[in-house]
């Protein structure tokens, strides 16, 4: 089981929940316990804040909304033994099946297909508190998605209502400019055409905006980055996951023909997938790490201060060489 608190706005958060729950052939203590422990996680919740409770629940609760009022209309199947300990605990709790609540199509509802008789099942679930349904907008299993295994994605949207907290009035600061720009040369070379235009004996207020109106219409406003192996190398994983992708929408297709070929394919490219996933994220590891290891030694001479002139006669000329690294091929002649 995990757990995920996260800030909404005037205080208030939602907690989130992603459990993974026994299966019909586990050990029913095995099932009590999952039970209890995941009862007491949510009656920890504070009572103030949202609730969503979301994974593998291994459980069918069937359809029967008259006799559990937590279920919604739109239900599919029937009721099996982990599905009655899943709707008595949210009768216990005041929680619903968000999954029954949305009226779709039953490929839009059956979350995974059983191999042997091919029927449909909703098992993988959504719950959140009966007073916050309001909340949740839709909900729906999303079957072009590839997830690498037999379940299907269940996408859900929320609407959290809170009150919004007010911004307080002050100065509007400026987006930063995105100079990292200036290293191709073209751009550069047109950065340059444009500040040449600017009136540098006027004031200095409007030196500065012409300046700013200028590297904004050229450079453009920096971008906030999550810095990881997937974004460094985005176009080569695009890529890989295009043709795998392509692969597994003809799979979708029940008349397609030369199926079990078909089949082979897709698990090769699956395959080479993660290992060229596993190669991109080990050499992406691999630099962070010498690249870390490079500005610590920096950091560590930063910190440095020599306690006389001659420790600073000494130590400093290692600092700056270190920082700078100013390469000798630069200084020689042609």
């Amino acid at each position: 089981m995990m757990k995920l608190r996260i800030p909404l706005s005037c205080r208030r958060f939602v907690t989130v929940f992603s459990i993974y729950a026994p299966t019909l052939s586990a050990n029913e203590e095995n099932i009590h316990a999952f039970y209890e422990e995941l009862r007491s996680s949510i009656i920890s919740v504070p009572l103030n804040e949202k609730l969503v409770v979301l994974g593998d629940f291994n459980a069918r609760v069937g359809r029967d909304n008259s006799a559990w009022n937590v279920l919604g209309r739109y239900g599919i199947g029937k009721v099996n033994k982990n599905g009655l300990h899943l709707l008595q605990m949210c009768s216990e709790l005041g929680l619903a099946v968000g999954n029954t609540f949305f009226h779709h199509k039953l490929k839009h509802k059956a979350t995974w297909i059983h191999p042997r008789s091919k029927q449909g099942h909703m098992i993988d679930l959504l719950l959140t508190q009966k007073s916050d349904l309001h909340d949740l907008c839709s909900l729906r299993v999303l079957r072009g998605a590839d997830c690498d295994t037999d379940h299907k994605m269940v996408r859900a949207k929320f609407k959290f209502r809170v009150r919004t907290r007010k911004r307080s009035a002050g100065v509007r600061v400026p987006l930063k400019i995105d100079v990292g720009q200036l290293k191709q040369p073209q751009v550069s070379q047109l950065f340059r055409d444009r500040c040449s235009n600017i009136y540098f004996e006027g004031p200095w207020q409007s030196f500065r905006e012409g300046l700013y109106k200028a590297g904004v219409d050229v450079l453009g406003f920096k971008r906030r980055q999550h810095r990881d192996w997937f974004d460094s190398n985005d176009a080569m994983v695009n890529e890989l996951l295009a043709t795998k992708r392509s692969t597994y929408e003809k799979l979708l297709n029940p008349n397609i023909k030369g199926k079990d070929k078909l089949e082979k394919v897709y698990r090769a490219q699956k395959a080479e997938l993660q290992k060229e996933l596993r190669r991109l994220k080990d050499t992406w590891w691999m630099m962070e790490k010498l690249r870390s290891s490079r500005f610590q030694e920096i950091e560590k001479m930063e910190t440095y201060i020599p306690e006389d002139f001659h420790g600073a006669f000494i130590k400093w000329p290692e600092r700056y060489n270190k920082c700078i690294e100013v390469r000798g091929s630069y200084f020689e002649e042609d």
